[in-house]
């Protein structure tokens, strides 16, 4: 449970639902993590600038209150947002039992000096790292073969 739980919460920072966007890398459509507006120069590469724009636009779309903060009362309306698109797309996809303890896990996993509320440095801090566990080469680049390669890992290949 808490590896899925920091999946989908590590894929909700970077704003992927239950849709993946379609990325060509050498013929082959392959899904990744990001929704298609994440590749801004088009090359079928996310770079790490790309990822923190959009991280960027997500915290912007997630702080409701626009107080520059995000509460656990807005991250509970996101992942219910991010659940029932990802339902509505794919009828297979079932949410959390408990949505008030994966809000909790999931929540606590960002805001990391435990005050209440995930700051912009936190959140980026938060994309920063997912980005380097999916940059398997460390060329600052995400691209096709590294998302194919965190997928197998995610299913167990």
């Amino acid at each position: 449970m808490r590896i899925a739980s920091l999946m989908l919460a590590s894929a909700m920072v970077l704003g992927a639902s239950g849709a993946m966007a379609q990325t060509n890398t050498s013929s082959q459509t392959i899904p990744v993590l990001w929704p298609e507006n994440a590749d801004s120069n088009a090359d079928g590469m996310i770079s790490k600038d790309e990822a923190m724009e959009l991280a960027e636009r997500r915290f912007d779309a997630y702080d409701h209150d626009s107080n520059g903060d995000i509460s656990q009362a807005e991250w509970r309306m996101v992942i219910e947002t991010h659940m029932a698109e990802a339902m509505k797309m794919n009828a297979k996809v079932k949410g959390p039992t408990d949505m008030d303890t994966f809000t909790m896990n999931t929540f606590n996993t960002h805001d990391t000096n435990h005050d209440g509320m995930i700051e912009r440095s936190e959140w980026n801090q938060r994309v920063e790292m997912h980005f380097a566990m999916m940059d398997h080469n460390g060329d600052g680049m995400v691209d096709g073969d590294e998302v194919q390669m965190m997928q197998s890992q995610k299913k167990g290949n």
